[in-house]
């Protein structure tokens, strides 16, 4: 760990002293070559699927109910826990705090989590999608 408080052990796209999109794939990650690698990126698939679902249940099929007693200040009780719940990326919370507040709201007016699970599966792959190619353009 060092001054900034980030852990060794932190993927380098998730530390804020690395600026990811103007630095060499090569520096970043020596000897990793994408190409090719399609057990990985199925492996990454299938990890990004498990983990938007996860969340979306914990957050918006168990918690938001439980915070309905409180009306409407449930959905937006649920936004901020669901943004504060990434505080792992903390650079990132303003940006966060809006997308968790449009997505408590997405399950708020629906009541189910099938359009808040395609908004925030279409928003990660987007994100990843960026950063990948972002990465391998150098």
């Amino acid at each position: 760990m060092d001054a900034v408080g980030v852990p060794d052990y932190m993927p380098f796209w998730l530390d804020p002293r690395i600026d990811v999109a103007n630095t060499d794939m090569a520096v970043l990650s020596p000897g990793f070559n994408p190409q090719g690698k399609y057990i990985l990126i199925l492996l990454m698939a299938v990890t990004l699927f498990l983990n938007i679902l996860t969340e979306e249940l914990y957050f918006r099929a168990w918690i938001l109910p439980k915070l309905s007693k409180y009306g409407n200040w449930g959905w937006v009780m649920n936004g901020t826990l669901f943004a504060f719940y990434h505080t792992f990326q903390i650079w990132l919370l303003p940006s966060l705090l809006i997308v968790s507040l449009a997505f408590a709201f997405i399950f708020y007016k629906s009541q189910s989590i099938w359009p808040v699970f395609a908004a925030h599966l279409v928003m990660n792959l987007l994100v990843g999608l960026l950063g990948v190619l972002s990465l391998m353009m150098g």
